[in-house]
């Protein structure tokens, strides 16, 4: 299968995009990256050796800006944009943010499966508006369950990679079933960090 990931503007955004996309890879799936040219997401996702395709979005911004009077412009320029490149696309995931809009704006509309992975405790304006439409989405905290569809919500935490010998991710125990991801007697470190 064809899986396609519209991911970017930050690092809390791509990592677990990145994430996803190995464990794909390794399960034999081919994964592609849809997000801004010359951008964090180009870079990581070269990097990491996976083919890339530009648009032309730009964040929505909470006050009033001019730069807010080009977004309706650059919206539909890269929804039509992202109709074309998914076209042999079996499946859509995005991680929230300015970058997964028109992404997934563009699955729902020609009916492919779209799925998403809020990161973030209290989802953002994209994914707040995008919920309803979505056919699922993995949450990373508990609290993000008062903002969002219940019945497509599933807690798997923030993927993350294992370890660079190994080259594979995995994900935390779906928590929504209330598992545990650790036995009392192992330690458990965790790194927390803002988008970066």
């Amino acid at each position: 299968m064809k899986f396609a990931f519209g991911a970017g503007g930050t690092g809390g955004h791509i990592i677990p995009a990145l994430a996803m996309a190995h464990e794909l890879k390794a399960r034999g799936h081919e994964c592609v990256f849809i997000g801004n040219k010359s951008s964090m997401e180009e870079r990581l996702s070269a990097d990491a050796n996976y083919p890339f395709h530009a648009i032309k979005v730009q964040k929505l911004y909470r006050k009033l800006t001019v730069a807010n009077l080009l977004f309706p412009y650059y919206l539909s320029g890269s929804i039509i944009a992202c109709r074309k490149l998914l076209k042999d696309c079996d499946g859509v995931i995005t991680t929230g943010g300015f970058v997964a809009g028109p992404v997934a704006i563009a699955a729902i509309s020609k009916k492919i499966p779209c799925f998403l992975h809020e990161s973030n405790s209290y989802p953002g304006i994209t994914t707040k508006y995008l919920a309803p439409r979505l056919t699922r989405i993995y949450i990373s905290f508990e609290d993000s369950r008062k903002y969002l569809p219940l019945n497509k919500l599933r807690n798997f935490g923030i993927p993350h990679r294992q370890s660079r010998a190994q080259g594979r991710f995995q994900f935390g125990a779906d928590r929504s079933q209330g598992r545990q991801t650790h036995t009392p007697d192992h330690w458990r470190i965790s790194r927390l960090s803002g988008h970066q």
